[in-house]
């Protein structure tokens, strides 16, 4: 048994919209580091109580939160448009809380890790580390409109599967880079981030140079403790498991968690 307590908090947001947060408590006396996670996925079904044993057991709070219109969340989905307000106002809310003791990392893949990249824009004083797997720099340039032109195929796919009516997705066809794609571009606002980060990317991944673009702007241009204080693993897999006939060592395709939890130390 690792966790004391577990629950479900509805959290406030600046402009009162309510997010779902499970939050995982250790066993022994706090208070302890927080690790979160923002998904679109639902909480409860890739972060439940079985999924945080490790952090639990290393002594950081487990913290995994509905983004705003998923899940258990109040409010209205727009894929990534709220989730440098949201991500900000939810690690300060996490700072204040009794069992935390301000230091506050996040991690996870994908969208999550584009979770953490626009919390990271936000610069919240009390988010001091991140762990980015497979996400972009920016989702205008790697996966909405790469070269201006909207990417059909990837993005009315997944924003299906997110519950979004295809009149809903956003067009035109053709779009330039705008002000919001400028606001949630990492390279664009990389003086703005002042943490260290852990970004890991796959050779063969849908997002191979945005994560390599993340890496080379913070590591040259990132703010104070951002610059010259990042680290990349590179990999031999895609936005998933590699299929057929290339081989590898065993060890190629797997990121032990061990490695992401000794990053918040």
């Amino acid at each position: 048994m690792f966790a004391q307590t577990a629950r479900e908090e509805m959290v406030t947001m600046r402009d009162g919209v309510h997010l779902a947060t499970s939050i995982y408590i250790p066993l022994g006396e706090g208070p302890w580091p927080v690790v979160l996670t923002r998904t679109p996925y639902g909480k409860d079904m890739m972060y439940g109580p079985q999924a945080h044993k490790e952090y639990l057991a290393h002594g950081y709070v487990r913290v995994a939160q509905d983004v705003r219109g998923k899940g258990k969340s109040e409010g209205k989905y727009a894929a990534f448009v709220d989730d440098i307000n949201d991500g900000y106002d939810a690690i300060e809310w996490i700072a204040k809380q009794p069992w935390s003791n301000g230091k506050i990392g996040m991690v996870g893949p994908s969208a999550m890790g584009i979770t953490q990249n626009l919390a990271a824009i936000a610069a919240p004083p009390h988010l001091v580390t991140a762990f980015v797997q497979v996400a972009p720099s920016s989702t205008f340039r790697y996966s909405n409109y790469p070269g201006g032109v909207f990417l059909k195929n990837l993005n009315e796919e997944w924003l299906k599967a997110q519950g979004v009516a295809t009149g809903d997705i956003a067009r035109p066809v053709i779009r330039d880079y705008d002000e919001e794609a400028l606001t949630h571009d990492l390279r664009a606002q990389v003086t703005h981030v002042t943490i260290p980060m852990y970004n890991v990317g796959g050779w063969y991944d849908i997002f191979e140079q945005g994560t390599l673009d993340s890496f080379t702007a913070l590591q040259s241009e990132g703010g104070p403790k951002a610059r010259g204080n990042q680290k990349l693993m590179m990999g031999a897999f895609g936005h998933g498991v590699l299929k057929g006939d290339l081989k590898y060592p065993a060890e190629a395709g797997n990121l032990n968690g061990g490695d992401a939890i000794r990053w918040f130390d």
